[in-house]
């Protein structure tokens, strides 16, 4: 049968909470920063751990409004538990890793939804940039766009490697053309692809 402690150390920073707080005791502004997990589950975390005795939490002044949370005698030998296994540094490693995580992915996803980053990844494939111009001129073009004529504008972009040609040009259709040739996301509405589409087609790229 699993244990109180065995079911509270299974959950999402517990472990971390523990380490957080540390024989010197902290309030909770001090504790959220060095546990991976929400504000709520910080907060639950230690609402279960009161519960079950490893956390004593009391008021830091007569008004009441502010709480020191402090290791029980308990809590104090599960502390010292996971420093004798080395989880303190490695519980340390795994925050920095997250931050680290956290941060790299909200610059990914910036750049992700930036017309020129895209383009610019767009160019530097070989698989993609270098080899469209070139299959323009002959039949395999069609499994990229059939029946559509490479226009200007990116005709323009794709020689010069810049995406200026397309932002500078007065066509309205600018996330389209991406879409249409560098996979640019999010896929336009259909309506406007088909429109797209009658416009600029010219039957095959042979003229190009």
């Amino acid at each position: 049968m699993e244990s109180q402690l065995e079911k509270f150390f299974t959950k999402e920073g517990s472990i971390g909470l523990i380490l957080a707080i540390g024989p010197d005791g902290a309030r909770f502004k001090e504790i959220k920063p060095q546990v991976a997990v929400s504000h709520d589950t910080v907060s639950n975390r230690i609402d279960e751990a009161r519960n079950i005795d490893l956390v004593n939490t009391e008021p830091t002044s007569d008004v009441g409004t502010t709480f020191r949370n402090t290791l029980s005698e308990a809590g104090l030998v599960c502390y010292s538990g996971m420093v004798e296994l080395g989880l303190d540094k490695a519980h340390s490693e795994y925050v920095d890793a997250i931050k680290k995580y956290n941060n790299l992915s909200e610059e990914y996803t910036d750049k992700a939804g930036d017309k020129k980053e895209w383009f610019n990844w767009f160019v530097e494939s070989d698989a993609l940039a270098n080899s469209l111009l070139d299959n323009a001129e002959n039949s395999t073009f069609q499994r990229y766009a059939p029946g559509m004529i490479l226009p200007e504008p990116l005709q323009d972009a794709l020689s010069r490697g810049s995406i200026e040609p397309l932002l500078t040009s007065e066509s309205d259709d600018i996330d389209i053309l991406l879409w249409k040739f560098m996979y640019y996301p999010p896929k336009p509405d259909q309506e406007d692809i088909e429109e797209f589409d009658s416009e600029n087609s010219g039957g095959s790229a042979d003229g190009i």
